[in-house]
């Protein structure tokens, strides 16, 4: 789904309303499983990446949709490695949320 997404936090801590409506980006909105075996709970992946397939802002991990309602509201976790070796599993982790509409819905609201 073509969607401009607003995160609603940095580095865990909410945002003002004015902020919001400042960091919005427009992507391909993607909603996945990331893990899944028998007998357990789903865990879901929410993306937004750009024609290329890059990422235009960090991943949703442990994505949860909380809310529908003229757009989706999904929390989790935003991941920020530390480095780019594939050794190191190090990094930071974030509480966030994202408000996720429709393109072209984005200016009614």
């Amino acid at each position: 789904m073509d969607a401009v997404v607003y995160r609603l936090r940095s580095q865990g801590r909410r945002l003002d309303t004015e902020a919001v409506r400042a960091n919005g980006r427009v992507g391909h909105l993607r909603f996945v499983n990331r893990f899944r075996r028998a007998g357990w709970s789903a865990i879901m992946l929410a993306t937004l990446s750009d024609s290329n397939y890059q990422y235009v802002i960090p991943c949703l991990d442990g994505a949860r949709l909380v809310k529908i309602d003229g757009g989706l509201l999904l929390t989790g976790w935003e991941v920020h490695p530390r480095g780019s070796s594939y050794k190191s599993q190090a990094a930071d982790r974030y509480q966030q949320t994202w408000w996720c509409v429709s393109r072209g819905q984005e200016k009614q609201r």
